[in-house]
């Protein structure tokens, strides 16, 4: 069972557990989700960037943790703080927020 870091009356936001990366490249890499994050990917790519993104939650105990919706489980996308790990920038090592959502959720006050 994986960690629950918060919840809210709709939302339960979690650590990522075994499957979670399926679940989750199954209903966000499409076009409009991807579209300003460097279009849809090709699972050997995303692969790479779910394992930098459970080695943030395993070193520093946060990350772009899951966002399922309460009522039924399902996975509406991620949001958190990590550490910023792009090259060349000033900004690496500080904190990002970021949050990605499922285009179905998109409008939905999440």
């Amino acid at each position: 069972m994986t960690g629950i870091a918060t919840q809210t009356d709709r939302l339960i936001l979690r650590e990522w557990g075994e499957g979670d990366s399926d679940r989750f490249y199954a209903v966000m890499n499409t076009p409009a989700v991807m579209r300003y994050l460097g279009g849809v990917q090709d699972r050997a790519k995303w692969d790479a960037a779910a394992g930098r993104i459970l080695g943030f939650q395993r070193d520093y105990g946060h990350t772009f943790w899951l966002l399922e919706r309460k009522e039924d489980g399902e996975l509406l996308g991620f949001c958190g703080l990590k550490r910023v790990n792009a090259e060349g920038t000033p900004l690496k090592g500080e904190f990002e927020i970021g949050w990605r959502l499922r285009e179905s959720a998109w409008g939905q006050g999440y």
